[in-house]
């Protein structure tokens, strides 16, 4: 026999089989549905996007660290537009979205893009404030991406200039190989690469 799921359930058995009980047929049966499970939607990151103060620059630094490849590149700027990034009299917004590997070693990579947005105008904006180093800071963002060839990253990272702000260390029980590292713009970049252990 299947176990009653509540008290709410036996209630509405019980109230269906007593004549009289003054329960309709309808509100009986809204009980018994009310307890059972109801299916929450669920939601999935699209793709992170980044403010950047030069969009070429950016485009070029994802293509050649991380062999991102471009997607889309155009104006946005329409009226809803203006309104959810807050666009002022005279800025317009460029959208850039970079899509990276879609597995490595095997693995699926379900959200593998990014975008870079730029906002140019009269009145060019500050950047925002960033930690030094490798500390952490509230309302920061950081990408995490995994390589095949943590060297390469690395030779290419140097002839960018781009820090290395921690590692590389071996992280995870030794199976993971990890540095930190910050694009153009300073967002912080986690690098890992899986290891083939002896």
């Amino acid at each position: 026999m299947t176990p009653v799921k509540s008290a709410a359930t036996v209630l509405a058995i019980a109230m269906l089989a007593w004549p009289g009980a003054g329960l309709s047929q309808n509100a009986a049966d809204k009980e018994v549905r009310s307890t059972e499970e109801v299916e929450v939607p669920r939601s999935a990151l699209l793709r992170t996007a980044i403010v950047v103060a030069d969009a070429d620059r950016s485009k070029r630094f994802y293509a050649d660290v991380f062999a991102f490849e471009e997607r889309f590149d155009g104006d946005i700027t329409k009226p809803v537009n203006r309104e959810l990034l807050g666009l002022a009299e005279g800025e317009s917004a460029r959208f850039v979205i970079m899509r990276g590997a879609a597995s490595i070693g095997g693995f699926d990579l379900p959200t593998h893009a990014i975008g870079l947005l730029e906002i140019s105008g009269t009145s060019p904006r500050e950047p925002a404030s960033l930690p030094r180093g490798s500390g952490l800071g509230p309302g920061q963002t950081m990408f995490a991406m995994v390589t095949d060839d943590m060297d390469y990253v690395i030779e290419r990272l140097g002839a960018w200039a781009a820090p290395i702000v921690a590692g590389p260390v071996i992280a995870h029980d030794g199976s993971e190989i990890e540095i930190v590292t910050r694009d153009p713009d300073g967002m912080r970049i986690h690098v890992v690469q899986k290891r083939t252990l002896p």
